[in-house]
């Protein structure tokens, strides 16, 4: 048995390095495709955050690390929540918002408290998002030369107007080779009047 279970987290171990997961993710309806954009119908979700002051990279590692241990026990009933895809950095003011996914089998009122005061839990309303999936690392310069290309995308559209600035979104654990990594900028977006 334990040599199963070796082998198991060997084979679970080489999936995530190969940009494969079995982590849960966001539901959410394709409305529109065009390469690499995508324009998505999500319905409503729980969210863990924390606002963390700083550039991106010290956001989003301190930022993780606050959320990480929060699912990992450090919430009021000492639960371990499982861990979903993708984590959500979004710039606000002088740092950024830092978000986890909380699994479809909570509801707002079974969602753990967080113990500590940096971390809270947030309903996320149903929305329309537009997209732009993309490869390697994560970074504010990208992000943004990025955005700009999503924004134009966007703009193209006969049926929705931008109702948002950009956050990303990011899949992969540290450890997946970079060119298999998803990465996704988001921006929301509200339909027009006809």
């Amino acid at each position: 048995m334990k040599s199963f279970s070796l082998f198991l987290l060997f084979i679970l171990s080489g999936c995530s390095v190969l940009g494969l997961s079995t982590t849960q993710e966001p539901d959410y309806k394709v409305l529109k495709r065009s390469k690499d954009f995508e324009i998505r119908q999500y319905p409503p979700r729980i969210e863990a955050s924390t606002f963390v002051r700083g550039d991106f990279k010290t956001a989003s590692e301190i930022g993780f690390k606050r959320i990480f241990k929060y699912i990992s026990e450090k919430n009021e009933r000492e639960a371990k929540i499982e861990m979903t895809a993708p984590v959500f950095i979004e710039k606000k003011n002088n740092g950024h918002i830092v978000s986890f996914v909380i699994p479809r089998n909570y509801s707002l009122d079974s969602t753990p408290e967080p113990l500590s005061e940096a971390v809270s839990i947030r309903p996320v309303d149903a929305k329309t998002v537009a997209t732009y999936r993309f490869s390697m690392y994560l970074s504010e310069e990208k992000n943004q030369m990025l955005a700009r290309k999503l924004r134009k995308w966007s703009q193209l559209s006969d049926d929705y107007k931008v109702a948002s600035s950009y956050y990303v979104a990011g899949y992969n654990p540290p450890w997946t080779i970079p060119f298999l990594r998803r990465n996704e900028v988001m921006i929301d977006l509200y339909k027009k009047a006809k």
